[in-house]
């Protein structure tokens, strides 16, 4: 298989490299020359350096490593000949060599005695989400705008401001002490090659998009924060804007202090550098057609050997810092950053690097106060793709996969690597790197992470290549998973801080063989995981003593579930599909009740099917709204019912509110559906966009009304009539 141009720069590893004047280890050099990290447990040892010049030193050795790693891997995979040889293609399916670079009663005007919030994995932590509220006022994500409304009481709901937004909005916080937080990508428009900078204009979206899914504006490299003062919510007035380099993972919320994580995959290497060898010569023949040559091993050496006498120049002036903003400016303009990591006088000394880095990159976690603006900042060269945040440390996890098939790599498997950042105190901003650890496999998502009396549990997915096939176990055959011959497994580990980093205390017994974890939740001293292929079996877990965590119970039934949620300590409230488990075919959106007070004897207390349905519940939580204080569940639901009088499809396609009770004593009833198609006929938009626009996707309850809120506007009801809409507003009369 031929190495394209980009791949040296994504999927090689950071070889050997000294920190602070670490030697190398030639054997392992050797060994490692086609790019195999041999000892994946060093790459825990994550060192600080003392200065910017050593920080560029390391940077270099580094550079130097991975171009040799690529051109070796070039060679070995494009096995090229002694000779030559040729062969004919249609003209323009070979390119030219370039280089390549890198009171509820009354409805009382003072406001509701009890409201719902974000749901959040952490009780105390906030996160990000399209819709806050204060119980009077919402301020939801609506295109390009942050649409803020008057709620309370219903009868006077309205949209009462609509502030724009110069990208494409991500998620909004909203303090005790009346700030509202917007985070979204800035847009901009570039002028000549991009070094000139037109001032931002807000994005004209001819359908107010409110999904995860829909097209993304803005510059992704790139995240803001804007801060406004909204006392008076009518008059909400700009504070501050922060703007931060790098793709944006996560953010979490502790009363004044934000804290988050931004990453860059593939630093760029200085601009002139060839980090790959065209391995053809073409010429063109008179009828048109491109002849393509493959050259020699010779003259692929002489060609390397020509670009690293070239390279080693580059290498020799590079410095991190000066990369890094270059990349910045040479992309998106004149945009200065509140990055403290990219300022001038930076001493480079809270950036951290292994010996044996994984997949290079770049990954910054900040600490922000909102109310003085001081932030602390550290770096890991090393790329993330998962936050998890507890009320004293920010965790980042990196999965990376075998993709170099080469047999080495291929007995390692998948590994994820964890890196713990520590707080100072809660009311501190400054964050520590504190230490890292790698586990075999990979994580569902940020509920596959939990940190309980500082112990770290996480619930991983294991493919072995290694591993025997245990009788009668299905095998993986996905990529992801390893590739046929695997063995999957799932487990859950527990680390502590240690010596070394994270260091594993404890792991349970191999889950569900051929399976996938689909849902995990941690609470307390217990935990339960989902695994899925035909059944669904929830496993129930002891994390009492985190050096034996062991699995109690197991339950098989039809289905499965991918969010967990505590009603109590003693029951699950899940949100699912149900699968007929000898098809296979998804049936519908199931909610089921799972009583765990015997933890060794797990039952599904309830049940419900939505047929034909399916919920953004199934992957973001925070569509997931339980009201506790009136035992009530709401889930945006759609899908299509048979009950339509047309053969058109769309005619019966739903997009609704459903609202259900969750009775413990008596099961799950449906309270019916918050219709929010008026929002479209008022306003019809483009055939293609309908559903988009007018289905909800968030909810809120105050006392015993509801709303239902979609990109087009937002619905009340009361609790005991969902079909009669008290009042509606919509976002743009």
């Amino acid at each position: 298989m031929m190495l394209r141009p980009y791949s040296a720069l994504i999927l090689s590893l950071l070889l050997l490299g000294a920190c602070k004047g670490g030697e190398t280890n030639t054997t392992k050099n050797e060994n490692q020359s086609r790019g195999i990290t041999q000892d994946p447990t060093s790459f825990l040892r994550l060192q600080g350096f003392d200065s910017c010049a050593a920080t560029d030193s390391f940077m270099r050795e580094n550079l130097r490593r991975i171009l040799k790693d690529g051109f070796d891997r070039q060679r070995l995979e494009f096995d090229f000949p002694q000779g030559s040889s040729s062969g004919t293609i249609e003209k323009g399916m070979v390119a030219e060599s370039s280089p390549a670079s890198s009171d509820s009663a009354t409805n009382s005007s003072s406001g509701p005695q009890d409201f719902s919030r974000t749901n959040t994995q952490v009780a105390g932590v906030d996160e990000p989400d399209l819709v806050k509220t204060d119980g009077t006022t919402i301020y939801s994500i609506s295109g390009s705008n942050i649409q803020i409304t008057t709620s309370w009481p219903v009868a006077s709901m309205q949209k009462i401001a609509s502030l724009p937004i110069d990208g494409q909005p991500l998620g909004l916080l909203l303090t005790e002490d009346k700030k509202l937080v917007v985070i979204y990508h800035p847009t901009h428009k570039f002028q000549g090659n991009g070094n000139d900078m037109a001032a931002p204009q807000p994005i004209e979206m001819p359908m107010p998009a409110l999904y995860p899914w829909a097209p993304r504006y803005g510059n992704q490299s790139f995240v803001r924060l804007a801060i406004y003062n909204v006392a008076q919510p009518a008059q909400a007035q700009l504070i501050k804007e922060h703007n931060f380099w790098g793709s944006h993972i996560n953010l979490r919320r502790e009363g004044k202090l934000l804290r988050w994580a931004q990453t860059q995959y593939g630093i760029a290497f200085p601009k002139g550098i060839v980090n790959y060898i065209e391995p053809y010569v073409t010429t063109q023949r008179p009828n048109g057609y491109l002849e393509a040559t493959r050259i020699s091993i010779q003259e692929f050496e002489r060609r390397r050997a020509e670009i690293e006498k070239r390279n080693e120049g580059l290498i020799e002036t590079y410095s991190l810092k000066a990369t890094l903003k270059a990349t910045i400016a040479e992309s998106f303009g004149v945009l200065s950053t509140d990055d403290p990591l990219l300022a001038d006088n930076y001493d480079c000394t809270s950036i951290y690097a292994s010996k044996q880095l994984g997949e290079l990159g770049y990954t910054t976690v900040t600490s922000l106060n909102i109310q003085d603006g001081q932030i602390s900042q550290a770096a890991v060269l090393a790329p993330a793709i998962q936050l998890y945040a507890s009320r004293g440390a920010l965790y980042l996890a990196n999965t990376m996969y075998s993709s170099w098939r080469g047999e080495p790599m291929a007995s390692e498997g998948t590994k994820t690597y964890i890196h713990r950042f520590k707080y100072e105190s809660p009311d501190s901003v400054r964050i520590a790197y504190q230490g890292s650890g790698v586990v075999d496999g990979y994580i569902l998502n940020q509920f596959a992470l939990d940190e309980y009396q500082d112990v770290l549990r996480i619930a991983v997915t294991v493919d072995d290549p290694s591993a025997p096939v245990l009788p009668n176990a299905p095998v993986a055959t996905s990529l992801q998973a390893g590739g046929s011959g695997s063995t999957r497994v799932n487990r859950v580990l527990t680390l502590g801080v240690g010596a070394d980093g994270l260091e594993e205390l404890g792991r349970t017994q191999d889950l569900a063989p051929g399976e996938l974890i689909y849902g995990v939740r941690f609470a307390g001293d217990k935990g339960y995981v989902v695994t899925f292929r035909q059944v669904d079996p929830l496993y129930t877990l002891d994390l009492r003593d985190p050096r034996a965590p062991k699995v109690v119970g197991e339950l098989k039934v039809s289905g499965f579930s991918s969010y967990i949620h505590m009603i109590d300590d003693t029951h699950l409230l899940t949100v699912g599909q149900e699968v007929d488990p000898v098809t296979l075919r998804r049936l519908g959106l199931k909610i089921s009740v799972f009583d765990v007070t015997d933890p060794s004897k797990p039952s599904e207390q309830y049940k419900y099917v939505v047929p034909a349905a399916y919920s953004e519940t199934l992957y973001d939580h925070h569509a997931f709204n339980w009201f506790a204080s009136r035992n009530l569940l709401a889930l945006p639901v759609m899908g299509l019912r048979s009950d339509s009088l047309t053969n058109n499809w769309w005619d019966s396609y739903f997009a609704e509110l459903q609202v259900f009770s969750i009775d413990l004593a008596k099961g799950i009833e449906p309270k019916g559906a918050i219709d929010m198609s008026k929002l479209y006929t008022a306003k019809p938009v483009e055939f293609n966009q309908w559903q988009w626009a007018a289905q909800p996707n968030r909810s809120i309850f105050a006392d015993d009304y509801i709303y239902a809120i979609s990109s087009l506007g937002i619905s009340a009801v009361h609790q005991q009539d969902l079909k009669v809409s008290l009042k509606t507003t919509n976002f743009y009369p």
